[in-house]
Parts: C-alpha cells; sequence; structure tokens
C-alpha cells in the first residue's frame, strides 16, 4: 500500500511539472510565419532561418529550393509568438565529404546577416509573410 502511495505521488508531481513547463512554453498563441529568402535576387535553398526571441526558444525554418520557408516553434508546432525578434541566416551544409578534407564550405551569407546579424522582425498574430532580400556584397 505504501509503495502504491509513493508512486502515485510521483505520478503527481511529474504531471505538475509537465503542465507547468508546458504552460511557461508559450505554445499556444503561435503564428503561422512564411517566407522567401533571396541573395543577390536569386532564391537561397538550404538556408537556415532563426527568429530569436529576447527570451525563449527560437523559432526555426529551413529554405527549399525556391528559398521558401515555413516556422516551426517546437516538433511539430508551426510558427512563432507574435513580438518582436532578432533574425539570423545561415546556409545548412549537408555533410563534409572525406574528398575535400572534411572541411565545409565556405558560409555565403555575410556575418551582418548571422554572426553579427542586423535583421529584424515583428510577428504580429495570424498569418506573417517576412521576406528577406539578402546582399553578398
Amino acid at each position: 500500500m505504501l509503495n502504491n502511495t509513493f508512486v502515485f505521488f510521483k505520478l503527481v508531481a511529474a504531471i505538475i511539472a509537465v503542465t507547468s513547463v508546458v504552460g511557461c512554453d508559450g505554445g499556444a498563441g503561435m503564428s503561422p510565419v512564411t517566407g522567401t529568402i533571396t541573395l543577390d535576387g536569386s532564391p537561397y535553398p538550404s538556408a537556415q532561418v532563426r527568429f530569436v526571441p529576447e527570451t525563449g526558444r527560437p523559432s526555426i525554418g529551413i529554405t527549399d529550393e525556391s528559398g521558401v520557408y515555413s516556422l516551426v516553434y517546437i516538433r511539430d508546432e508551426k510558427g512563432a509568438a507574435p513580438g518582436s525578434y532578432k533574425v539570423d541566416i545561415t546556409t545548412v551544409h549537408v555533410s563534409a565529404s572525406d574528398a575535400d578534407g572534411g572541411k565545409e564550405p565556405p558560409e555565403k551569407v555575410p556575418p551582418r546577416y548571422n554572426k553579427v546579424t542586423e535583421l529584424t522582425a515583428t510577428v504580429e498574430p495570424g498569418e506573417n509573410v517576412i521576406n528577406f532580400d539578402l546582399t553578398s556584397r
């Protein structure tokens, strides 16, 4: 009997912990965010686009062959919470091969769009289309 009571209280504690974490993570109220990334006027495929809030988890998307991205907050939850974001964009390198000594190719996206980003965005409630036209110069 004592063992069952202990298991019950552990289960209740786990449920409380999980629901408080989910509640604080702000999953509800996400707004869909899509857009197109271009570099020097051409669609830029295989770019990682991160919307980074001042606090909390970023939303991330990867561009397709047409340069189009769609943000994902976590797992299968799409979008980003309404608010202001710093945005950084980097190239996704599939894998460095042995043919090139295992080195990743140089980043084509300038640091002003990633390491020291100057990009910002505001996500509004509802659907958002946010495009970024980058230049390599």
